[in-house]
């Protein structure tokens, strides 16, 4: 399987920043912002920013489940985005 993320020839771009985020979140919907870093080898802050600005743009929506974590939901809008990113892609 070809790692994209290890690769030498591959510099990700925004979109596939948020590619990789709204793929992390489609699979796990309780990932946590650091777990969704580990897997798509991205900083935990830079993680939060894409996270809020996917959610200010209406792509995901964020629930707390308390105090400390928090549970991810692609939107009908994200879904298409991620589609629309997937479909570009290949």
């Amino acid at each position: 399987m070809l790692k994209i993320l290890s690769t030498e020839f591959f510099l990700p771009t925004k979109k596939f920043r948020s590619l990789s985020i709204l793929l992390a979140i489609h699979h796990n919907k309780n990932i946590s912002q650091h777990g969704i870093g580990l897997e798509v080898g991205m900083s935990g802050s830079m993680v939060n920013g894409y996270i809020k600005s996917l959610s200010q743009g209406g792509f995901i929506n964020i629930k707390n489940k308390n105090r400390r974590d928090k549970e991810y939901e692609l939107t009908e809008k994200g879904s298409q985005l991620l589609m629309e990113h997937l479909m570009s892609c290949s």
